[in-house]
Parts: structure tokens; sequence; C-alpha cells
């Protein structure tokens, strides 16, 4: 691979960061709450990955109070115990 494309490469993960950021931004203004834990989860892994990893920390601890405020549990993703299951998932 040549610097130019791991540079292009580079750009592209700092893009769908800010793409991840905004959107989360939006879904907290909605007061959205399903996913959402599990959206911080995503985000938090491309920070760790970025070297970002105060950041990255700082997501993990709100998906997990967003899991704890909402009574699901977290095990790479968070489940609400009181969800009834959906086999097609």
């Amino acid at each position: 691979m040549t610097s130019d494309r791991r540079g292009v490469g580079q750009r592209g993960k700092r893009e769908g960061l800010e793409l991840l950021r905004t959107a989360l931004d939006e879904l907290r203004g909605a007061s959205f709450v399903p996913y959402f834990p599990v959206m911080l989860g995503a985000l938090a892994q491309g920070l760790t990955e970025a070297g970002h990893v105060a950041q990255a920390l700082a997501t993990i601890d709100e998906a997990l109070a967003k899991c704890e405020m909402n009574e699901e549990r977290w095990s790479g993703r968070c489940s609400n115990p009181h969800a009834s299951p959906n086999p097609a998932h």
C-alpha cells in the first residue's frame, strides 16, 4: 500500500468517525434510545482504533450509563431484559 492510499484510508476513517459523532449527537437531541449504547460502542471502537483512547473510554462510560438508566445489560451489546425476544435477529 502506498503512503497516498494510507492517507486516503486515514482520512476516510476520520470522516467516518465525524459522521458517526454527528449522527449520535442528533440522536441524543431526539432522546433516541433503541440501540444507542450499541452505536456508542461502535464509536468507542473507532476512536480506539484511531488512537483516541481517552475519548473512547468516555464514550464507553456513556454507553454503560445509558444501559444502566434504561435497565439494559452490557455484554458487547445491550439487551433489555424487559423486551420480548425477537427470533428474527
